[in-house]
């Protein structure tokens, strides 16, 4: 039990500190080297960090599926990292919010994976929008979450029921949390931001209650 906890508190720690290293990302040259850092979280579970929001990442018998896919520049060098998992393309790409440090990615993978949202994601992407004082174009229709839910969604994928639960009143009107009930762990991304710093926070199972 003693051990559960310790690993547990790693990993919280772990993805806690992920916290700051984002804002440090906001004031980065765009055009520098773009590096992507893999973690691994158990066989199956792995955090790969880049430039925004950090990415989730299942991998097993199923494929690959993610949570998040960061910021655009960052599209192939992620792709390369998930390589070693056995393929570039995830299967699945989750987004936890509209935010392009959580979705530009989709413009990259969108093709070949399909992408699962809260239904305001969906209506957000879809047309242009004024971000910290900046425009984004609408996300072309391939790039677009597919499948949408407006409380909740189960996805059955490398033996576990992976689930996102919208929570209203976080960050956007579209914040899901993921639930990886094996690992008795979520992906909380924005909605739980300490000090508002944008992140991708893994949290235990004590945290993790519908």
């Amino acid at each position: 039990m003693l051990k559960k906890f310790i690993a547990a508190s790693f990993i919280l720690s772990l993805f806690s500190t992920a916290i700051f290293a984002h804002r440090k990302h906001e004031n980065e040259n765009p055009t520098q080297d773009i590096t992507v850092k893999t973690i691994k979280i158990t066989d199956h579970v792995y955090m790969l960090q880049g430039r925004g929001g950090n990415v989730g990442a299942s991998v097993g018998a199923d494929g690959i599926l993610i949570v998040d896919d960061d910021y655009a520049q960052v599209s192939a060098k992620l792709a390369e990292a998930l390589k070693t998992f056995g393929s570039e393309k995830p299967r699945i790409i989750f987004n936890t919010h509209w935010h392009g440090d959580h979705s530009e990615g989709n413009k990259f993978f969108g093709k070949d994976s399909l992408i699962l949202a809260h239904t305001n994601v969906r209506k957000r992407l879809s047309v242009e929008s004024i971000v910290l004082g900046n425009k984004t174009e609408p996300y072309p229709k391939f790039a677009l979450p597919v499948l949408t839910y407006d409380q909740s969604m189960s996805v059955h994928f490398n033996d576990e029921e992976i689930r996102a639960v919208h929570y209203p009143n976080g960050h956007t009107d579209g914040d899901s949390v993921i639930f990886l009930p094996k690992l008795t762990s979520c992906i909380w991304a924005m909605t739980f931001s300490p000090v508002d710093f944008p992140s991708l926070i893994w949290t235990t199972a004590a945290a993790c209650k519908e």
